[in-house]
């Protein structure tokens, strides 16, 4: 039947073969103009859930402000004038409860001097610990095996070459320890005892080095060194390296050259090698306790590049700027958290609205961008206020802090420049000379010495700009990020809503 003349009644058929039209796509300005109009309705909400992002991002600007003035102030060169008044400023500022010394021991033969130079020198660093092992086999092994970060081998005397001993280093790298070898070969061949039925002491041994001794030698000089990118090595100052002689070896597997002779063949120098959860680094020269070379390697620090690199795992684990991580990225859990639980409010309270829109044609993909839109503002702003709060709380305590007084004098008395000049003349007594000339010193002296005492503020003059700024965007972006991820399952769950289930829902 027709409703009307002309009119056509559509079938299903009809309606099908057509074809549905596409829905209309509200533009991302209306589902912006929504989104802060939720927000300006939930204002107070929406402060609440932005004061956890402020105080996470503060927190994380504020700690990688106060990391990159102080590495700029460390970067101070000690050609600057102010270097010495710097330092005075911030000593004191790293006490040694911050972070804990490497606890350093070595085993040398009898007679090594190198053993009472290396203990001098651990003695007087604040980053080290020196630690006597003891002089029998007993007290030596449960030294290693308990008291000690980091051990220093130059050679095993014959009474200590026994299986007891061999096993506690073992143990020692096995377990985390640092392993350092000065020389080729410091258990020569045909010197040490047999145990029971175990092998040579010096062939077990020789299985924790890193490298295996040849009899082929090389000598290298100060311009030949290549360290291989390691910040370690580069501590070391081979420019006023020695020239030495060293064992051409074969590296054991697992082990890989950490210096090497700089020639197209890259012979090793300085080998190491992971054991276990330890370190094992050796240093190939072939006379490492002669002066000259013993000298370069406590002056020239190429012991604390050696001791760095094997004692960083105790240096990464006490390290408080891990444990300030950790509280960074537990405060950036708990904003997200926060965020999350604010948004899941926010679809609960407005199942009646999403249901409406849904109603009215809005598509899935406009909920979801209704919701990331609200999260991302919250992060956005919340960003912004936390980066400006944690740079302002990080700049005024250095500024503050890092800073001392100088004098400045501005005027000084010349005892040549005073001296009055009186003219010779025959009239002139020798009294009335010498009456003038005390006159006019007198009067020369009598002029005021002005003295400027300043305070300097070294966070200003050496303020790294550049690396602050790069922290400050990284952290906006983290800010931001963290939003976009936490508005992810609010988001997901409203666009999912049924539209029928929506508006039966009682207010």
């Amino acid at each position: 039947m027709n409703d009307g003349p002309g009119e056509k009644i559509m079938t299903a058929r009809d309606a099908a073969s057509k074809g549905v039209e596409r829905q209309i796509s509200l533009p991302f300005s209306k589902a912006f103009e929504i989104a802060w109009k939720g927000l300006m309705v939930r204002l107070w909400r929406s402060l609440i859930t932005m004061g956890g992002i402020v105080l996470a991002i503060a927190f994380l600007v504020s700690m990688w402000t106060n990391q990159e003035i102080v590495k700029a102030l460390k970067a101070v060169p000690e050609s600057d004038p102010s270097k010495e008044a710097l330092d005075t400023a911030m000593k004191g500022q790293f006490s040694n409860s911050e972070k804990r010394s490497i606890r350093t021991g070595v085993l040398a033969g009898p007679g090594n001097e190198v053993r009472e130079a290396i203990q001098n020198k651990l003695v007087s660093a604040a980053e080290y610990n020196f630690v006597l092992l003891g002089d029998n086999v007993s007290d030596i092994s449960r030294a290693i095996q308990s008291d000690i970060d980091v051990l220093i081998i130059y050679d095993i005397p014959d009474g200590y070459r026994v299986q007891k001993v061999l096993d506690a280093i073992s143990e020692f790298v096995l377990e985390g320890g640092g392993l350092v070898i000065m020389g080729c070969d410091p258990v020569p061949a045909g010197v040490s005892e047999q145990n029971a039925g175990q092998p040579a002491f010096e062939e077990a041994f020789q299985e924790l080095l890193p490298a295996r001794p040849t009899a082929e030698k090389i000598q290298v000089d100060a311009q030949q060194y290549s360290p291989l990118h390691s910040k370690s090595m580069a501590v070391a100052d081979w420019a006023s390296a020695p020239k030495m002689e060293y064992s051409i070896s074969g590296l054991r597997p697992g082990a890989k050259p950490y210096v090497t002779d700089g020639g197209a063949s890259g012979k090793p120098l300085v080998v190491y090698r992971k054991i276990g959860k330890g370190r094992a680094l050796q240093f190939l020269a072939t006379y490492p306790t002669s002066k000259e070379v013993a000298d370069w390697t406590l002056n020239g620090k190429f012991l604390d590049a050696c001791l760095l690199w094997t004692g960083e795992r105790v240096l990464k684990e006490d390290s408080p700027e891990i444990r300030l991580s950790w509280l960074v990225i537990l405060s950036l859990l708990v904003c997200v958290v926060g965020i999350t639980n604010s948004m899941l409010m926010s679809v609960t309270e407005r199942i009646r609205e999403i249901g409406t829109m849904k109603c009215l044609g809005a598509l899935d993909g406009f909920i979801v961008k209704l919701f990331v839109i609200e999260s991302s503002l919250h992060g956005i702003f919340g960003t912004m206020v936390g980066v400006i709060l944690g740079f302002s709380a990080a700049f005024l305590l250095a500024f503050f802090k890092y800073s001392a007084l100088e004098n400045a004098e501005d005027a000084k008395f010349n005892p040549a420049e005073a001296a009055p000049i009186v003219a010779c003349e025959e009239s002139l007594t020798m009294q009335q000379a010498l009456t003038i000339a005390t006159s006019q010193v007198a009067a020369s002296m009598a002029k005021p010495l002005e003295v400027t005492v300043k305070r300097n503020h070294y966070t200003i003059r050496y303020f790294p700009g550049m690396p602050i700024l790069k922290r400050a965007i990284a952290a906006w972006c983290i800010g931001a990020v963290l939003s976009v991820i936490a508005a992810i399952y609010p988001a997901y769950r409203a666009a999912k809503m049924q539209p029928v289930d929506a508006m039966r829902v009682d207010e």
